[in-house]
C-alpha cells in the first residue's frame, strides 16, 4: 500500500496532482535553499551539542553528515515531491548517509515552521545586501556623471513647460540623492529582517532548552526574536522589501520617463550610443529607447507584487499558515531579482546618456526660463514687491 513518506498520520500517499502542482514547483528553487538550510542545521547541531541535548558522538555523526552533503552539493540530493519539500528532502538524505536514528535527532528542539522563517529572514538578507551593492554603483555613476556634466546648462521643467535653467548635472546630483534615500530603506529593512526566529519552533516554543541567542549569533544574526509565534506567523519583513523596491521602481520609472522626453526630436536634449536603442522593422530612421521602455514597464510588475502579497496575508491567521508565509512572500523573490536586473540597466542609462550641450544651453536661452531670475533681480535692484515685479514680468 502506498503511504505518505513523512509521516504516519498519513496513511495515503500524495496525491499527483498536489506533487506536480504545489511541491514539484517549490522543489525547483532547492538549490538556492541548500546553502542557507545547511547553516541552519550546522548552528542548530552546534548549540544542541552545546546544551547537552544530543550526546557529543551524535553530534559529530551528524556534523560530518551535513558537510559531507555541503561538499557534494545540493545536485547530490535526489528529490522527491512526495517528501513535499526542502527540508524533509535534505533530511532524507543526511539520514541516508548517517542513519535513521542520528538523523533523526538532527529535529530536536525545532520545526518546519522556524526552519522556514530563519530560511526567508537569511535568503532575505543576502537578497538585500545584494540590492544595496548594486544602488551604490548606480548613485556612484550618478555622482561622477553630475560632476562631468556640472556646467551644461538645460531646461529645467514642471507641468513639462520650460520653467527655470538647471544644469543637467544639479538633475543627476538630485537622482543621486533620491537613491540614497532607498539605499537607507532598504537598510533599515535589512535591519528588522536581521533577526532570528530559530527556536520558535512550531508557534509556541519548544520545552528542550535550548539556547536561541546562540543560534542567532552563529547564524550572524544580530538577537532573536522574543516571541515565538511573531517569529513563525509574520512576513512583514518581506511585504516591507517589496514596499521599498516599489518605492525605488516609481522612481527610476520617473527618471527613465525625463530620458524618454529629452531624447525626442523634439526635445533634442539627451542622445544614448547606438547600443542601448532598437530600430523599427519598417522604418529605417528609427531609434527606439527600449531600456526606458523596460524600466518603466517593469515598475508595475514590481508595484503589483506589493499588492498581491498583501493580498495573500491579509486574510490569514496569525500564525503560521501556507498562504501567508508561502504563497504571500513569492512576490519578493521576482520583484527583487527583477530590481537587480533594472539597476543594472539604470547604472546603463546614467553612464551612457550624453547631453547634447548646445541645443539644450540654446533652448535655455530661448524658452524664457530665466524671466523667474529677472523678477528676483527687481526686487533686489528696485525695492518692488514680488508680485509687483512678477505681474511686471509676466506682462
Amino acid at each position: 500500500m502506498s503511504i505518505s513518506k513523512v509521516s504516519r498520520r498519513l496513511t495515503e500517499a500524495l496525491a499527483p496532482e498536489v506533487n506536480d502542482i504545489i511541491f514539484k514547483p517549490r522543489l525547483a528553487g532547492f538549490d538556492e535553499t541548500f546553502v542557507p538550510l545547511g547553516d541552519i542545521n550546522k548552528a542548530h547541531v552546534v548549540m544542541l551539542a552545546e546544551q547537552g541535548l544530543i550526546r557529543p558522538e551524535h553530534a559529530s555523526a551528524l556534523a560530518r553528515g551535513i558537510l559531507a552533503m555541503e561538499e557534494q552539493g545540493p545536485g547530490a540530493v535526489p528529490l522527491d515531491p512526495s517528501r513535499e519539500d526542502a527540508y524533509f528532502n535534505y533530511e532524507a538524505h543526511l539520514m541516508s548517509l548517517v542513519g535513521a536514528d542520528i538523523g533523526g535527532r538532527l529535529h530536536t528542539g525545532r520545526s518546519r515552521n522556524d526552519i522556514l522563517a530563519t530560511l526567508d529572514r537569511l535568503r532575505g538578507r543576502a537578497m538585500l545586501i545584494e540590492l544595496i551593492d548594486a544602488l551604490l554603483r548606480v548613485r556612484t555613476t550618478a555622482l561622477e556623471q553630475a560632476e562631468r556634466h556640472a556646467e551644461v546648462v538645460m531646461p529645467g521643467y514642471t507641468h513639462l513647460q520650460p520653467a527655470q535653467p538647471m544644469t543637467y548635472g544639479f538633475y543627476l546630483a538630485g537622482v543621486a540623492q533620491a537613491l540614497e534615500r532607498d539605499s537607507r530603506r532598504l537598510m533599515d529593512t535589512l535591519s528588522h529582517m536581521n533577526v532570528s526566529p530559530l527556536g520558535a519552533a512550531a508557534f509556541a516554543g519548544t520545552p528542550f532548552a535550548i539556547d536561541r541567542q546562540r543560534t542567532a549569533g552563529l547564524l550572524g544574526f544580530d538577537t532573536y526574536i522574543d516571541n515565538a509565534l511573531d517569529a513563525v506567523g509574520s512576513r512583514d519583513f518581506l511585504l516591507e522589501g517589496i514596499a521599498d523596491l516599489s518605492l525605488l521602481a516609481v522612481f527610476w520609472s520617473r527618471v527613465a520617463q525625463d530620458y524618454f522626453v529629452w531624447t525626442t526630436h523634439e526635445f533634442g536634449l539627451i542622445e544614448f550610443p547606438d547600443s542601448v536603442a532598437t530600430t523599427s522593422s519598417i522604418m529605417p530612421q528609427k531609434k527606439n529607447p527600449v531600456v526606458l521602455e523596460y524600466l518603466k514597464g517593469r515598475t508595475g510588475q514590481i508595484v503589483a507584487a506589493l499588492m498581491a502579497g498583501s493580498m495573500a496575508i491579509k486574510g490569514t491567521h496569525f500564525t503560521h499558515t501556507g498562504d501567508a508565509n508561502r504563497e504571500g512572500t513569492l512576490g519578493f523573490w521576482d520583484a527583487a531579482r527583477e530590481t537587480l536586473r533594472c539597476l543594472t540597466l539604470l547604472e546603463l542609462v546614467l553612464r551612457t546618456a550624453r547631453p547634447v550641450a548646445a541645443r539644450a544651453g540654446r533652448l535655455a536661452a530661448e524658452d524664457f526660463s530665466t524671466a523667474t531670475a529677472l523678477a528676483d533681480h527687481m526686487v533686489r535692484a528696485h525695492d518692488l514687491s514680488f508680485r509687483a515685479a512678477h505681474h511686471l514680468v509676466g506682462a
